[in-house]
This record gives structure tokens, sequence and C-alpha cells, in this order.
């Protein structure tokens, strides 16, 4: 006796009931494609065609409030409250305000082993025509070369041919294009 082909009822999955299956998936799309098409109509129109993005806030800086004249103090040497001056000029030289002798000696070292501008300028210089070198590397390149051989062929190896000419010439020309693929 043969076993009849599953059917829909037998419970074997989806694959069982393909008509069953396509309907589920039909089902599956409407339930998400009809929210997500009225949900684009609503926020598509909540702004209408007369609108004015409001101004900038009126606003002078950074801060809500002002920031304070002095900072804290601590009971240490040079715990002192610093006092900030708002729009006072600096020096080039800035650290020297600070009158310390080993810092003036750090800076001192770093600006005279920096590089100057002429050698940054010098350096960009020669990245651009490494870059230019390297961008020979996309353009085909063609070489070529020929060779000549005089040569004698052996009697042992091969018979006297009739003029008796165990001499021969041999030239190989070459030509060699090359090129990166995209």
């Amino acid at each position: 006796m043969n076993p009849s082909p599953p059917t829909c009822a037998s419970g074997f999955g989806p694959r069982a009931c393909p008509r069953a299956n396509l309907r589920t998936y039909r089902r599956s799309l409407v339930a998400l494609g009809l929210p997500l098409a009225v949900g684009t109509l609503f926020f598509g129109c909540a702004v209408g065609p007369n609108f004015k993005s409001p101004p900038p806030p009126p606003v002078d800086r950074y801060t809500a409030s002002p920031p304070s004249e002095t900072t804290g103090s601590t009971n240490v040497l040079g715990g002192e409250p610093q006092h900030f001056l708002s729009g006072a000029d600096l020096p080039a030289e800035w650290w020297r305000l600070f009158h310390s002798r080993p810092l003036d000696d750090l800076i001192g070292r770093a600006l005279t082993n920096n590089p100057s501008l002429r050698a940054a300028q010098a350096a960009l210089v020669a990245a651009r025509e490494a870059v230019a070198a390297q961008r020979g590397a996309y353009y085909p390149s063609v070489s070529g070369g020929f060779g000549a051989t005089r040569a004698k062929t052996s009697a042992q190896l091969a018979p006297v041919p009739a003029n008796n000419d165990l001499y021969f010439s041999l030239y190989t020309p070459q030509v060699n294009v090359a090129y990166v693929p995209d």
C-alpha cells in the first residue's frame, strides 16, 4: 500500500502548502505596507507649504551665564585664585608669562628641533611627487626587446643539412604591454 502525499492538513510545514504560504506572505506584506504608506502620507503633510523656520535664539556667548572672573583657590603653594582677562592681547611667546625656566628651556628645544616652514613645504612637494609617481601605475607600460643568437648545430644530434651549413641565426623580437585592470 502506497502512502498518500502529504496534504496541507497533515501539518508537514510551509513547504507542504505553497499556496497557503503565498497567501500568508501577501497578508503580511499588506499588513506591513499599508501602515507604512499611511504613515508616510501623514508625516509628509505635517508641515504645510507656508512653513517658516523659527529665527535662531539671540545668544552672544557660548555659556548661559558669563564666566566668573576668578577660579577657586586652595591652601597650597601656588593655590591662589587665577584672574581671567577677557579680550587681553597675548604676546607671541605667551609661555614666558609663567616665568618658568624649565618651561622656557623645553619650548626652546622644541622650536629648535621643529622643522621650519621651508622644510614643511619641501616635505609637501616630496609627498606630491610621490603621489604623481604612484599615479604612473594606472597607465599602461610598454616595453620591447630584441635578441639575436648565432649558434652551431651539433652533428651528433641532427643530420647534416644538404648545404653543410651547421651555423644558424635566431632572432627574437619581443613586445610587452602591461596594465592594471579596473
